[in-house]
């Protein structure tokens, strides 16, 4: 099984502390992107909602792969899809527990977001480390 194979060490604590300002850095570009599109350049929030997210995803995809995992000698092409996998994966998780804490818990909306950032920054570090960066 594979947590039980899985060790704390001190470059996954660096790894750890890497992908956190990555993910920081990602809010950044997201939000900044968005203001200057919508600001700026007039957009629709719709379109720019668009183009932020993937200037988003597209940051955090290359910045994990060459700074936080350093995995950018593997083949590109994997690491799209699992990443792809991902988000899809984190979404779900996302959904499931703001909908758990809102709806059985009773919990303010923004609030089960909050956690649900959480424990998806967790998992995503986990599966990124372990499944989507994995260097052979």
């Amino acid at each position: 099984m594979l947590i039980s194979r899985v060790r704390t060490t001190a470059d996954d604590v660096r790894r750890g502390f890497r992908f956190a300002l990555v993910g920081a850095t990602t809010a950044v570009i997201y939000f900044g992107v968005l203001a200057a599109l919508m600001r700026y350049a007039g957009w629709n929030y719709r379109w720019a909602v668009t183009v932020a997210y993937v200037a988003g995803v597209l940051f955090h995809f290359l910045a994990n792969r060459r700074f936080t995992f350093e995995a950018h000698g593997q083949p590109v092409g994997r690491q799209v899809v699992r990443y792809l996998v991902l988000l899809v994966i984190n979404y779900v998780v996302m959904l499931a527990v703001v909908t758990g804490l809102v709806e059985i818990l009773g919990v303010f909306p923004p609030l089960a977001v909050c956690a649900a950032v959480a424990v998806t920054t967790g998992a995503g570090f986990i599966l990124a480390r372990f499944w989507v960066f994995r260097v052979a």
